[in-house]
């Protein structure tokens, strides 16, 4: 449904979490501060994040890796249980006090720098009068063993109260792979499964894009050192993929620096993954040349599918 003649302006809601502690916690941002003041639907356009790594003095760099997020509206999942912010969102970190064209994935040098991310919805989410995007945030802290805080934006437009209300409207999807972190120095292989990067849903859904990282780890804290070791794997990784029915996808094991796209770390499709449907992606990663922390490699893929209005509040949608 067009919505454009029953906009009546601009809305912006934030909300922030408590600090997080590491190692698995999660935290819930103030839910009814990200409800329309007005009662009125609304259509959220990007929903951004303000990550901050709290009271640490290292160098900030990817902890948009260590927090995940889980997306609901209703009983609706808008995200294959918890997803790295950083596979929701285009481009690379983008820290206080760095130009973007010059920071890697790693982040800025900057001790106690947020990081910014924004995620541009494939479709615009339509929020019925009295309700709101829940999002429960989670710490795994791999690459930064710190409690960390979030800030939760949704930026949209608000909806005439006589709009008609629609039966149906558009749904993000986002699911997510996390690799195995392994040493510099070494070999490995590994795939995705049927459940990482999937439609789970009974009608089509329209994938948007897919987006690689590869990250390193090392504890506590990422060694500004090693940034080279992350720019040399994006040649040393490849990537292969097939879909559900055994087609081609990624016919020959293709460096990930061809695949995603080094300005914004993604690869725009605009395909459409049948119901149940899934992709199966195979890594080779060969870190044998390279030096420093273990490295690891994130795939998500971004699309929308429809859901009708009345079932967004059903088990199973």
């Amino acid at each position: 449904m067009n919505f454009q003649r029953y906009q009546t302006g601009a809305i912006l809601l934030e909300a922030a979490t408590r600090s997080i502690p590491a190692n698995g916690a999660e935290g819930v941002t103030d839910q009814l501060r990200l409800q329309n003041p007005r009662k009125t639907p609304i259509l959220i356009d990007e929903i951004r994040f303000n990550v901050s790594p709290g009271a640490s003095t290292v160098a900030v760099r990817h902890v948009a890796g260590d927090l995940r997020v889980d997306l609901r509206l209703g009983r609706t999942p808008l995200t294959n249980g918890f997803v790295p912010i950083w596979n929701l969102c285009l481009g690379v970190n983008q820290s206080f006090g760095a130009g973007i064209a010059s920071v890697p994935d790693q982040g800025g040098d900057f001790a106690r720098a947020p990081s910014l991310y924004t995620w541009h919805l494939p479709r615009p989410l339509y929020i019925p009068a009295n309700d709101h995007l829940d999002v429960t945030v989670q710490n795994i802290a791999v690459h930064f063993d710190t409690s960390k805080t979030c800030r939760v934006v949704y930026a949209g437009r608000v909806i005439d109260p006589k709009a008609p209300v629609p039966d149906v409207i558009d749904v993000p999807w986002a699911t997510a792979f996390v690799g195995t972190a392994n040493a510099a120095g070494t070999d490995a292989t590994e795939q995705t499964r049927e459940h990482h990067l999937n439609n789970p849903f009974k009608v089509p859904l329209r994938v948007q894009r897919f987006i690689g990282r590869i990250s390193q780890v090392n504890g506590s804290r990422a060694d500004a050192a090693s940034a080279a070791a992350v720019n040399a794997a994006l040649q040393y990784v490849t990537i292969r993929m097939v879909d559900s029915q055994g087609k081609v996808v990624i016919r020959d094991p293709t460096p990930f620096s061809h695949v995603f796209s080094i300005k914004d770390r993604a690869w725009t499709v605009n395909a459409l993954l049948p119901a149940h449907g899934f992709y199966i992606a195979y890594f080779t990663e060969d870190y044998s040349p390279l030096a420093g922390n273990a490295l690891q490699v994130y795939l998500s893929m971004i699309g929308h599918r429809q859901v009708r209005l009345k079932e967004l509040y059903l088990r199973g949608t």
